[in-house]
């Protein structure tokens, strides 16, 4: 949630009233649980004031935000990388027996 709220406060800081500050206080100061009901709409413990800040709030797309990061390339890789094998493939048939080891052996 502090991700969320630190995003919100930093796009709307600058546009808010002194009325509009002291409601972005209370609002900061609700615990997490019912800050994350209010924003996607579920259920709350308390009873959420009708104001500007919080219609903000609850009408805020944080995944907005993300797309902006990483150049807007969302930390994805731009082409597909080729695929390298760490070990040997598994043997798909049984392998060859010892018997040629086992006859040079006896021979000498």
């Amino acid at each position: 949630m502090d991700k969320l709220l630190g995003s919100f406060t930093k796009k709307y800081i600058e546009l808010l009233s002194a009325s509009d500050l002291n409601d972005l206080e209370k609002l900061l100061n609700i615990d997490d649980t019912n800050l994350y009901n209010y924003y996607n709409g579920l259920d709350c413990d308390i009873e959420f004031e009708q104001c500007y800040v919080n219609s903000l709030f609850k009408n805020y797309k944080y995944n907005d935000q993300l797309k902006l990061m990483a150049e807007g390339l969302r930390f994805e890789l731009r082409k597909e990388l080729p695929l390298c094998r760490f070990s040997r493939p598994v043997h798909s048939t049984t392998l060859p027996s010892f018997r040629e080891e086992c006859f040079i052996i006896i021979i000498i």
